[in-house]
């Protein structure tokens, strides 16, 4: 059910993840794989969605799925969007994101490049090699060097879009709003 170890860029090694054809998957079936000195149970299968549609069309607000180390960053990065035009979820980390994405749907995911566990390259390698449309966003350190590198390098991955902190209310709330509307469009 596993693919074999992939590298990381900080030299540790983490199990890649698939999503099973027909979305199937128990958690009892999941491998242990050890990261960073810490055993854990791999990320559920994630199984394949069809779209919900914009909010036009089924009444219902766009979620977004924030994923962000620090936790409390995460937070305030939600609420930078209106919640009442959003239903927002905030997470610390990308195998905390996975989880959410296999348990639900979600029209937009926001997440920091740099986290423990599964970081947001990775998270978005996933999401793309499982043809998952779901538009991605990728927010990182406005700093030369690695961070730059690692936002450009989420562009390359399939990011819809990419931001550098700090992010402003507006930046995040048009960038959201369009991500929405081209995953609705997909």
């Amino acid at each position: 059910m596993t693919r074999p170890c992939c590298p990381r860029s900080d030299g540790r090694a983490v199990q890649r993840y698939f999503i099973h054809p027909h979305g199937t998957g128990a958690p009892a079936d999941r491998p242990l794989v050890s990261a960073g000195g810490a055993t854990r149970r791999a990320s559920p299968v994630l199984p394949r969605r069809g779209k919900k549609g914009s909010d036009e069309q089924t009444g219902e607000r766009p979620s977004v799925l924030i994923a962000y180390h620090p936790m409390e960053e995460a937070e305030r990065l939600g609420q930078l969007l209106d919640p009442n035009r959003y239903t927002i979820t905030p997470c610390k980390d990308g195998l905390e994101a996975l989880n959410h994405l296999a348990r639900g749907e979600y029209d937009v995911v926001v997440t920091g490049v740099k986290m423990p566990s599964v970081d947001g390259l990775e998270l978005i390698s996933i999401l793309r090699n499982h043809d998952r449309k779901i538009p991605i966003i990728a927010v990182g350190e406005n700093r030369a060097g690695m961070d730059q590198i690692f936002l450009r390098s989420a562009a390359l991955f399939g990011a819809f879009g990419v931001l550098a902190q700090p992010v402003e209310a507006d930046q995040l709330q048009d960038m959201v709003r369009l991500a929405a509307a081209a995953g609705a469009g997909a």
